[in-house]
């Protein structure tokens, strides 16, 4: 019996501290930029992570972001990133409030549903665009 609980506590601590250090989505995406009074870039193919409001509140010990938000994160070097509000959420309210990271499966679906482009602006006002179709790349236009 003492052999059982130590696997299981074990496995516990393994899983918070997963979901501590991976709880956000690494998906690659097509990204695109446009400032004001410019148009679109070209698409830049790249790895983003999708993380829910309260994620990104967590990570950063803040409460910069909107609660009902999701957000993309584009990584240009380990200390500069910009952090851009998706226009649509991917995950529910009801998985959001128990706690729910944006998964792979919930992404899927959503783009079944909603597309494979999504927009978003950063704090600095910069728009984004972001094309999932990373397979057939010249689909994203």
């Amino acid at each position: 019996m003492r052999v059982l609980f130590v696997f299981l506590l074990i496995v516990v601590q393994t899983l918070i501290i997963s979901g501590k250090c991976y709880a956000q989505l690494e998906v690659e995406a097509g990204v695109k930029y446009k400032k004001e009074g410019q148009g679109w870039s070209e698409y830049y193919f790249r790895n983003i992570d999708l993380m829910t409001g309260p994620e990104l509140n967590a990570s950063t010990k803040t409460n910069d972001y909107k609660y009902s938000s999701d957000y993309a994160l584009i990584w240009f070097s380990q200390h500069e990133v910009a952090i851009v509000e998706l226009k649509q959420s991917i995950q529910t309210d009801a998985a959001r409030l128990m706690g729910n990271s944006i998964s792979s499966s919930v992404l899927k679906i959503h783009q079944q549903f909603y597309g494979y482009q999504m927009e978003g602006v950063d704090k600095s006002g910069v728009n984004w665009k972001f094309c999932f179709l990373t397979e057939l790349r010249q689909l994203c236009q």
